[in-house]
């Protein structure tokens, strides 16, 4: 009978999803610092949709780089309460030598006025708007699309300088996922492309859902 325990407890735990080096920093500037970069988030949104301006206001900090790239997304409430319409979404998957600070500034100014899929969006729709901060893990190359659970990890593709890439979540297929990331990118038939998959650590604006894992859906586009 403790034999058969030992069995299951082994299995059990052989079988527990194991934390990334990417999700374990991640979690860390979660905890120390996920209300601050959301309101920053918020403030940056509202500063360039009640104003206009979109001039960067963070100072750069010597030493404290980002550890990883950063995606704001501004969507609309749904009919029943989750997370709906899309309103702009912007980032980076790398820090390239910024801070998370300059980061999140940066996506949220870019998810208020330069998101080209959607139409700008309007101080009216403020008030009801919520701010997604995603922290971006590492990219890893895949061959083909059968690789990525696109509820779970995000997808980028690449063609020399053209590239696209779609949050966990956004796509309920893995055939969808690429189609839409090809027709983003500007990629056409027969044209060569890179594909590679990534996770994310994303923190929502509600304070009920400030840290969620990207195995839960993403707001559509």
């Amino acid at each position: 009978m403790i034999s058969a325990l030992a069995t299951l407890a082994a299995l059990a735990v052989a079988s527990a999803p194991v934390e990334t080096p990417f999700e374990g920093a991640a979690r860390v500037v979660v905890a120390e610092r996920g209300p601050a970069l959301v309101q920053l988030a918020r403030v940056t949104l509202e500063r360039a949709v009640l104003t206009g301006d979109t001039e960067p206001r963070v100072a750069h900090r010597v030493g404290d780089l980002a550890p990883f790239g950063v995606f704001v997304t501004v969507v609309a409430p749904g009919p029943d309460g989750r997370p709906g319409e899309t309103r702009g979404c912007f980032g980076n998957m790398e820090s390239r030598g910024r801070t998370l600070d300059e980061l999140v500034e940066e996506a949220a100014l870019g998810a208020a006025r330069f998101d080209p899929r959607v139409r700008p969006i309007a101080a009216r729709e403020l008030p009801g708007l919520q701010v997604i901060v995603s922290l971006v893990g590492p990219t890893v190359p895949i061959l083909t699309v059968s690789e990525v659970d696109p509820k779970r990890q995000g997808l980028l593709v690449r063609a020399g300088d053209r590239r696209s890439v779609l949050l966990p979540g956004e796509a309920k297929t893995a055939t969808w996922q690429l189609r839409r990331s090809l027709r983003q990118a500007g990629i056409r038939r027969g044209e060569p492309y890179e594909l590679f998959r990534f996770q994310t650590v994303t923190l929502y604006e509600t304070p009920s859902q400030t840290h969620r894992r990207s195995d839960d859906p993403a707001p559509s586009l």
